[in-house]
């Protein structure tokens, strides 16, 4: 299909970043996910990527044992079931990332696990209490591209982060998703849910343009009866007029769910001060 002017340009924007496919791998553009796209559960169960890992961080975290994507991790000290719901390799740097999640009853995990071909590089962590931020890692990781059918038996989320761990400074404006002065919400699948964005990455310099950066607002939604969702809302800079949600997961009666573009006004008044991540961290853990 041609699509001419303003149009052409707006459909250009938005298929380039239907493939954003990595909550984190930030600086570069990586195509299509293929059949790591999200899918929806059958029987109560859902696909995920069939790797194993057995390493240790270096830091927060401590062993991170997983087979066929499912297992445990733990953190600070806590032994937590966790889930390899995303996967992706990243040619631009000889890297495989894997993303974990690994919810308890009040608190949300998330880390990305880095490696180079079978050995473990690097894990990023991020939790409600817990800024982004990264350790090095060592162990084996085995993984060769194909999904499993699963049931994780991991512990149901029952809280959204409070107050106090709310990103601030951001402002989104817009029929189906707001947010602002610590609170706002999103429609997911034409039911509202509270939006509680807890993590802001700066990655507006991570283009290789002036105006091809990005930032995101990793995320969790409370929808009407209590189901809470993780997801990470795209903030493109060159486009101040949409948003787009990527990497949907519901916790506790696990779902992978679609990707998501609304219209939307937004604006960032003090990034520098309220972002928890700089790129330069990112090429750091990259390149120790």
């Amino acid at each position: 299909m041609i699509v001419r002017g303003p149009r052409r340009h707006r459909a250009l924007v938005l298929a380039k970043r239907g493939g954003i496919c990595v909550l984190l791998t930030l600086l570069v553009w990586l195509g299509a996910c293929g059949e790591d796209s999200p899918v929806a559960p059958t029987d109560n169960s859902i696909r995920i990527p069939a790797v194993s890992i057995s390493g240790v961080g270096s830091s927060r975290v401590g062993s991170v044992e997983l087979k066929d994507g499912v297992g445990f991790c733990d953190i600070d000290g806590t032994h937590v079931p966790a889930a390899v719901y995303w996967a992706q390799s990243w040619d631009a740097y000889g890297l495989t990332v894997f993303h974990v999640i690994a919810p308890t009853v009040g608190e949300l995990h998330v880390l990305y696990v880095y490696s180079v071909t079978d050995t473990l590089q690097t894990i990023w962590h991020e939790s409600y209490t817990h800024p982004l931020a990264y350790e090095n890692a060592s162990g084996i990781a085995s993984y060769d591209g194909h999904l499993v059918e699963s049931t994780p038996n991991l512990q149901c989320l029952g809280e959204a982060p409070n107050e106090n761990q709310l990103v601030d400074g951001v402002t989104i404006t817009g029929p189906l998703l707001n947010w602002g002065a610590g609170s706002g919400t999103i429609e997911i699948e034409q039911r509202e849910y509270g939006c509680y964005p807890f993590q802001l990455v700066d990655c507006s310099d991570c283009g290789t343009t002036a105006t091809d950066g990005w930032f995101e607002l990793h995320s969790v939604f409370r929808g009407p009866q209590d189901q809470i969702e993780f997801g990470i809302l795209y903030l493109f800079v060159e486009d101040p007029r949409h948003v787009i949600l990527h990497h949907r997961i519901q916790l506790c009666d696990l779902w992978l769910g679609p990707s998501t573009t609304y219209e939307a006004d937004w604006s960032i008044a003090a990034p520098a001060v309220n972002s928890r991540f700089h790129p330069r961290l990112f090429s750091l853990a990259v390149h120790p």
